[in-house]
């Protein structure tokens, strides 16, 4: 029901239902529920749905269809129903009862019934439950409702509450990263690992896009939190001196091609061959000749 947004075709005004929806409520159209489907889908294609203000968005194939061996609870299930070809549709609050009210009588199982009283709240007696007595009890619930909020308002409003409450959530975030430390780190190399070619490109054009906006928020941020940064930078190098000397004994051990003398060496060979022949080496950048 919080799904954010409708995959739905909608052409003309009219809402194009995919070919696996169709063919899904089909197979269960008989003489029971062949009523229910229609009336279903009406509510579906009310034209009113897609300029209404006070909506959710609804799964057309419900959540609990998707129930199997590993899928046992919603949460599990509403994944698979979200990537359903085109399975999620905005609907007026007024038709979204009635679409929880049709799949109950569709399916009529617990699942329906329970998805359909959950809407209606626990005090609301629904066994015996008439078409009419619900638009009674839908109306004034649509009538009590906020109006949704538009695009905007949800940005202005997420800005408004991250001012207001910075340092509550500044403090929560750093109490949150220092219990996750582990998990979280192992779920950035992750990423990281597993996109890092398009990681690194998106990092080169956003550098070279921003250079010197970069480079001034560096010198700013020095200039403010010199002392600090210069004490976490000692600490860090005490702590971590043998892992940091591993690592540029590795980096300067790195094989490369001495485009002056046109044969192999470690980048340290070739920046001391620099060092001492500067004239010579002048145009030459010896991290550029790495051999990968």
């Amino acid at each position: 029901m919080s799904t954010r947004k409708s995959n739905v075709k909608i052409e003309n005004n009219k809402v194009i239902f995919s070919q696996e929806i169709i063919n899904y409520f089909e197979s269960l159209r008989n003489e029971e529920t062949s009523e229910w489907i229609d009336k279903y889908f009406e509510v579906l294609s009310d034209i009113r749905n897609i300029d209404s203000e006070k909506y959710h968005f609804h799964h057309i194939k419900p959540c609990f269809t998707f129930k199997d061996e590993e899928h046992k609870n919603r949460k599990q299930t509403r994944p698979l129903a979200d990537k359903f070809n085109e399975n999620i549709i905005k609907l007026s609050i007024y038709n979204h009862f009635f679409a929880h009210f049709y799949l109950w009588k569709i399916f009529n199982n617990v699942d329906s019934k329970w998805a359909f009283q959950h809407m209606c709240g626990q005090n609301t007696y629904i066994d015996n439950l008439t078409e009419n007595e619900l638009k009674e009890i839908v109306e004034l619930k649509e009538e009590c409702a906020k109006k949704n909020q538009t695009e905007e308002d949800s940005i202005q409003y997420q800005a408004n509450y991250r001012k207001t409450h910075k340092k509550s959530m500044t403090e929560y975030n750093h109490q949150y990263r220092s219990i996750n430390k582990e998990s979280i780190s192992k779920q950035r190399k992750k990423k990281y690992n597993d996109n890092r070619e398009e990681e690194l490109e998106k990092k080169r054009n956003y550098y070279k896009n921003n250079k010197e906006e970069i480079s001034q928020k560096h010198k700013k941020r020095y200039e403010n939190n010199k002392e600090k940064i210069l004490k976490q930078s000692l600490e860090y190098r005490n702590k971590n001196r043998e892992k940091i000397n591993k690592k540029k004994k590795e980096w300067c051990n790195q094989q490369c091609y001495d485009p002056i003398k046109k044969d192999y060496c470690t980048l340290n060979a070739l920046r001391a061959r620099k060092y001492y022949n500067k004239e010579l080496y002048k145009c030459i950048i010896p991290s550029k000749y790495i051999i990968k």
